[in-house]
């Protein structure tokens, strides 16, 4: 299988492949990529779609009757799927029609978030006019909120989504971690006598890819995600990417992975070891990382844009920050002492830990 040219998107350590359908459904109007192997999941799309999704963050900036509509109908979201997901978790058995609503609930939750993406955002931040300036501001602000509902809804052992596993492990006798790697539609035929084979649950758990043309699990996915791999091969050594926040300064590295199994729940304990003038390198910041944006002397993020949140709060805080460098977390670890080049966007080891 021959791959367009890939963007990378975001990558989440032990994300299965039930958040991946769930994801799926937002993302199956571009030519995406969802790969999982050797428990890390990667995510990637056209950079063609990436141009036009820029170019239409532009548009929808700039027009401030479906700006206001999105913002409107986004926190009526955030607060009615919170309230019904309450609701329908509190029962003491579920129904397929409170199954098909929750899933439909997760799936509508990206269907909103994308608009926040540096893939929409990061053009129309470049945008003079004051209106565009604002409603730039207002998303800003909706992005945090967003972010906490997103968290709320996937990480960590008390989201809804594992409230949701837990009542149809439960109902149905079947594990937590097999149910995450059902598709949404099988969760919901388990209501109809429906049930995976357990030779097809362990295919999923060793490696699987996703996109627009094929699904593929096991043995048979494993070539086609060695030779996405490949053709997105980056420079080990060679560690850049987009300047957010000026400034040049010298720390040893704190890498922080918030991932979905497990890291989630452990961010407060690592946050608090870390110290004053660490380099923060991550996937992304959000909300939940802020008290480590605090304490570092700079930011790395492998992806985000202008208007990250990484970005933003590397700006609020004076700090240097990096962005968009794709790599930062597979070629720094803990200890490794590194000049952070804000200024030209260039992060280089001094001395290996």
């Amino acid at each position: 299988m021959d791959f367009p040219k890939l963007r990378r998107l975001f990558e989440v350590p032990g994300l299965q492949f039930l958040v991946s359908d769930i994801l799926s459904e937002t993302y199956k109007q571009f030519d995406y990529y969802f790969i999982f192997n050797d428990g890390a999941w990667k995510s990637y799309i056209n950079e063609e779609d990436v141009s036009h999704c820029l170019s239409e963050g532009v548009k929808f900036i700039k027009d401030q009757i479906r700006f206001d509509s999105y913002v409107k109908n986004y926190n009526k979201y955030i607060t009615e799927s919170a309230r019904k997901l309450d609701k329908i978790l509190n029962k003491t058995n579920l129904e397929k029609s409170d199954a098909v609503e929750c899933l439909e609930l997760f799936i509508c939750n990206h269907s909103f978030y994308i608009f926040t993406e540096f893939y929409y955002l990061d053009k129309a931040a470049l945008l003079k006019e004051k209106s565009a300036k604002n409603n730039l501001e207002t998303i800003g602000t909706l992005k945090n909120t967003a972010r906490e509902h997103l968290n709320r809804i996937f990480f960590g052992s008390n989201c809804f989504l594992f409230k949701f596993l837990n009542k149809i492990s439960t109902q149905f006798s079947i594990q937590v971690p097999a149910l995450e790697s059902y598709s949404c539609h099988e969760i919901t035929s388990l209501f109809d006598n429906g049930f995976v084979l357990n030779s097809i649950i362990e295919q999923r758990k060793t490696a699987f890819i996703m996109c627009r043309q094929l699904r593929a699990e096991g043995e048979e996915a494993m070539p086609l995600i060695e030779s996405l791999l490949k053709s997105f091969e980056q420079s080990k050594e060679l560690i850049t990417g987009t300047p957010v926040s000026p400034g040049k300064t010298i720390g040893k590295v704190i890498v922080l992975l918030s991932g979905y199994e497990g890291h989630y729940d452990r961010l407060n304990e690592v946050m608090d070891g870390m110290k004053n003038g660490q380099i923060l390198v991550a996937e992304t910041t959000s909300p939940e990382l802020l008290p480590a944006c605090k304490k570092a002397g700079a930011i790395v993020t492998n992806q985000g844009g202008l208007l990250s949140h990484a970005a933003i709060v590397s700006r609020e805080l004076k700090i240097p920050c990096i962005v968009g460098v794709g790599n930062a977390t597979d070629v720094l670890h803990d200890g490794d002492e590194v000049e952070v080049d804000a200024d030209k966007g260039i992060v280089k080891i001094l001395n290996r830990a």
